[in-house]
């Protein structure tokens, strides 16, 4: 079985493509909730937000940054929706590999820009 990709350049039918991309929304609302621990959103609907993109894949072999952004974009949503804002207050975003960790994750850091 070929595998499922929720990026525009995958050839699946569109409402699978829809059905991964709600998946990784709600994916990235539990990781977000539990990130806050029941604490309320340190952010407002007024702020201006920087965020940071760190990719660590579990081999060297990874797509460039703007391809595996596009992957996680429906995780991204689900974290600002949960936070309270919308990711149109980014106003800068930092995208990086760490290749020494090889955990395969991505570390997401939403703080209020300078």
């Amino acid at each position: 079985m070929p595998k499922l990709s929720k990026t525009s350049n995958s050839r699946v039918h569109w409402q699978m493509r829809a059905e991964l991309r709600r998946a990784a929304h709600y994916e990235g609302s539990i990781l977000a909730r539990a990130a806050l621990s029941g604490q309320p959103s340190p952010f407002d609907k007024s702020d201006r937000l920087r965020a940071t993109v760190t990719f660590r894949p579990k081999t060297r072999v990874c797509p460039d940054l703007d391809n595996a952004l596009s992957g996680i974009k429906g995780e991204i949503d689900g974290l600002f929706t949960v936070l309270g804002v919308d990711d149109k207050q980014i106003e800068r975003m930092e995208l990086a590999r760490d290749y020494d960790a090889k955990t395969g994750d991505v570390e997401i850091t939403v703080s209020l820009a300078a």
